[in-house]
């Protein structure tokens, strides 16, 4: 028998408010596992792991934004750290494809950094991810639904090219964007058509097949469900809701 895929809640929706906040949100909304933003941690890793003990929350993973230059990669090491500390198996992060090796480097032992697709940077459809990660093999990849869909294509599509590749996924719905808008290019859409968020079940996404896709094809890690526009904790429930059939949260 194929079992549940495993989810958590990520703490990024809740970004305006204090980690504690942030945490009881996602409990009072049943998720007993989180994604832990980076910046929810400015109190010290310590501080971090103190709050998530007291409510009896797991850590999936820990969200980093993203490293695009030299000095970003100093932060990387604080990262790390807090993975360490507050027993996350995976960190989570956007990357420039000319800093991936130095960023294996730095991966300690018993942690996968996963990069992240966003459609607005050089990493956004399987080719690209692909192709940049050849030749590091201590990387994964999460794999983000929404920005999927404004890259243009299906999660489920994305997830099957990437195979074992594949170690984490963000979960949101998003517009799938049209040929003629893509045809635009990343540079005028990002000036003048940024998308904006869009709550569960308004647009393109369907977790019932990517999370079957997922299930069959044996995935290990761990689908964290997001939403970066109003009403986070109404939006989340309605996205655990609809992935109910096929996730463990």
């Amino acid at each position: 028998m194929i079992g549940l895929v495993r989810c958590a809640g990520h703490t990024y929706a809740f970004r305006g408010e204090p980690l504690e906040h942030a945490l009881d949100r996602l409990a009072g909304i049943g998720f007993r596992r989180v994604e832990l933003w980076v910046g929810h941690a400015r109190a010290g890793p310590d501080a971090a792991a103190a709050a998530l003990a007291e409510r009896g929350l797991t850590v999936a993973a820990v969200g980093a934004g993203g490293f695009y230059d030299d000095h970003d990669l100093s932060l990387a090491g604080a990262a790390f750290e807090l993975a360490a500390v507050v027993g996350a198996p995976i960190v989570v992060a956007c990357a420039m494809p000319e800093l991936l090796g130095p960023l294996e480097r730095r991966v300690p032992a018993g942690l996968v950094l996963c990069v992240e697709n966003h459609w607005d940077q050089r990493l956004a459809r399987p080719r690209e991810m692909l192709a940049a990660l050849a030749g590091h093999p201590r990387l994964g990849v999460c794999l983000d639904t929404g920005h999927a869909l404004m890259a243009g294509v299906r999660p489920e599509r994305f997830a099957a090219a990437l195979g074992p590749r594949l170690g984490h996924v963000h979960l949101k719905d998003a517009r799938r964007t049209p040929p003629l808008e893509l045809a635009l290019g990343r540079r005028v859409r990002r000036r003048y058509l940024r998308p904006a968020p869009v709550a569960p079940g308004g647009g393109a996404l369907d977790p019932a097949a990517l999370l079957t896709a997922l299930r069959f094809a044996g995935f290990a890690g761990t689908v964290s469900l997001e939403h970066e526009g109003a009403e986070p904790a109404v939006a989340l429930a309605r996205l655990r809701q609809l992935s109910a059939t096929h996730c463990r949260c």
